[in-house]
């Protein structure tokens, strides 16, 4: 409740309060009740409409305010330009009029070539101006901004040019540098290709390859054993001759070590002998020779490939199609085997399993 009608109310409450006095004849007018009330609600209609007034008129000013903020600042842009244009203008025209300033100077340079001769240290950009005539002046600024421009595009076409010169020297300098790196690489893959030939590996292991084939893991080896062994090679069946033959091809190649000398052990070369004399014992003892010359050239191949990088070893058996060591073994191996001699059991590398051999012991499963 605001606080007309609050009087308004208060007001009302005391006409009643008087209302026994009224009956007794005082003088009051008995509509005063509804006329303050009405007063009051005229009242409170008046302050809205004048708060409302007042709400639209602060809206307004503020717009007015707005708008003169931006017009004062466009007029404030417009003096400041118009300020920086004017110094512009009084710096360029005391460059003019300045006998020592870059204008003046670069005017004069240009004016000994109109008005050879004559000592111009003193002229001034506008004195000059006044005694050449102004399109003699501007046609030998242009062609001194042409030459300038030509000068530039001259420079940076000899930076360029140099650049690009680096760019293929050192273009040609990697190129060289790969070039003699691929003739390296070529010449070691070449070196151990020759050096498996003189080793007599290539040989050996494609005979051994062949004995494996002949040769069973166990049993009677045909053409060999305590009678079938002192037989003379007409005697034996076809397969007893071709392993024969072949048992004879893998002892006849002699094997080198990487400097070229021959691979001594006494026992292989008693081996041989004994092969060369037909007095092999027994099956067994041939199943150890073979053993023990696949041992002596795994290690051979060894000593040759200690001598090269991994990358060399790996692209002669890319481009050959074979990898000597494994196919000695019997084709790929794994990491480690497990062999036994009945006592002891060991773990060694695959390449090792023919030595392993002849020294009695077997993989196991």
């Amino acid at each position: 409740m605001d606080r007309d009608t609050f009087l308004a109310l208060a007001s009302a409450l005391e006409d009643i309060g008087r209302a026994p006095a009224v009956a007794r004849g005082a003088q009051r007018n008995s509509g005063q009740f509804y006329q303050t009330l009405a007063d009051a609600g005229n009242k409170r209609e008046e302050r809205a409409l004048e708060q409302e007034r007042l709400k639209q008129e602060a809206v307004r000013q503020k717009v007015l305010d707005d708008y003169k903020a931006k017009d004062e600042a466009r007029a404030q842009a417009k003096f400041e330009a118009e300020q920086a244009e004017s110094e512009r203008k009084n710096k360029m025209q005391y460059e003019y009029d300045d006998p020592n300033s870059e204008m003046s100077r670069t005017t004069r340079e240009i004016a000994s070539q109109v008005l050879p001769g004559r000592d111009l240290s003193k002229f001034s950009a506008a004195q000059l101006n006044s005694i050449m005539p102004p399109d003699k002046i501007l046609s030998l600024q242009e062609q001194r901004k042409t030459r300038e421009q030509a000068a530039r595009e001259a420079a940076e076409a000899k930076r360029m040019a140099l650049e690009e010169r680096q760019r293929e020297k050192q273009t040609a300098a990697e190129t060289k540098v790969a070039e003699k790196k691929e003739a390296r690489f070529e010449g070691d893959v070449n070196k151990l290709s020759n050096t498996y030939d003189k080793s007599g590996v290539p040989s050996a292991a494609a005979v051994i390859q062949n004995v494996d084939a002949l040769v069973p893991k166990d049993g009677d080896i045909p053409g060999y054993g305590r009678v079938a062994g002192m037989l003379p090679d007409f005697a034996v069946s076809q397969k007893g001759e071709d392993v024969r033959q072949a048992i004879s091809q893998m002892f006849n190649i002699e094997l080198k070590d990487r400097s070229g000398a021959a691979v001594t052990d006494q026992e292989l070369n008693r081996l041989k002998r004994e092969f060369g004399e037909g007095s092999w014992k027994s099956d067994d003892q041939l199943r150890k020779g073979i053993a023990q010359y696949k041992a002596r050239l795994q290690q051979v191949i060894k000593n040759i490939e200690a001598g090269f990088k991994p990358e060399i070893i790996q692209e002669y058996r890319n481009r050959q199609g074979v990898d000597f060591a494994s196919s000695i073994s019997g084709g790929n191996q794994p990491s480690k085997i497990r062999v036994s001699n009945g006592t002891e059991t060991l773990e060694i590398d695959p390449a090792d399993e023919a030595e392993a051999a002849a020294e009695g012991f077997r993989r196991l499963p």
